[in-house]
């Protein structure tokens, strides 16, 4: 998460130390979910069409979430089965084209045991808070691996998912008492130093996706290969043209 020297965090921290987890608003009238016995690609599905990375997966049997299912884990289905495919197809959609016919296939993609909902669930752990907890206690979650945090009721129903974007929000919705911190300059707090990972629009859709699969990104700029400029950007959203594919 954010890192900036410890003299400088003291506002910060007061601020997410005296809020509750529940000045967090919704981005969404009803928490999106999956079950373990929900078929894969139709979770996928889910996912992309509520326009959301991931979905907290539900298990029946142990009654209790177990792991979220993400959009990344797509991307490292497409990037094997691409290395497989002998096409030189190098457009987005034709490229998902040449090889989705094999993946919905009977010993296709969900054929395989490694590519069930509850074996892929596990993969991104299910971290959660109760509704009685401060600001400060999440992000300590998400300064770990974590992307983000379930809020749970005292019955264990999610109540609202906050990621790191719903922290820097409520940051800048309470800019006024961050007092000193609030007015320096991006490169005097070193946020926005790492290196941005990029792509040229002449290299192929794997070379993207391999990228985005070896880095455990969500995504990455596009650049002219004439001039350097940006002219766009990819990610793992971009995945349904594959299932529109299939």
């Amino acid at each position: 998460f954010i890192k900036i020297k410890k003299n400088r965090m003291d506002s910060i921290s007061d601020l997410l130390r005296s809020n509750r987890v529940d000045v967090i608003p919704h981005t969404r009238s009803e928490i999106i979910s999956v079950n373990t016995s929900t078929p894969l690609l139709d979770g996928f599905s889910l996912l992309l069409e509520n326009g959301v990375q991931s979905a907290p997966v539900w298990d029946e049997a142990a009654k209790k979430y177990i792991g979220f299912l993400d959009l990344q884990d797509l991307v490292s289905y497409c990037v094997v089965e691409a290395e497989k495919d002998q096409t030189k197809d190098n457009s987005l959609a034709g490229w998902f084209a040449s090889f989705a016919a094999r993946a919905f296939s009977e010993d296709g993609f969900q054929a395989q045991p490694q590519n069930h909902v509850a074996y892929l669930a596990v993969r991104h752990q299910f971290a959660a808070v109760d509704a009685s907890a401060n600001l400060s206690k999440v992000v300590d979650r998400l300064g770990s691996h974590w992307a983000r945090v379930a809020i749970l009721d005292q019955k264990g129903h999610i109540l609202n998912i906050i990621s790191q974007t719903s922290i820097i929000s409520f940051l800048n919705n309470n800019a006024s008492v961050l007092g000193e911190i609030g007015s320096k300059s991006l490169s005097e707090l070193q946020i926005g130093t790492r290196p941005c990972v990029s792509v040229k629009d002449s290299d192929s859709a794997l070379t993207a996706l391999k990228l985005i699969d070896s880095l455990k990104i969500s995504g990455l700029a596009i650049i002219s290969e004439d001039d350097g400029m940006l002219v766009g950007n990819t990610s793992s959203s971009d995945m349904k043209l594959f299932l529109k594919a299939g």
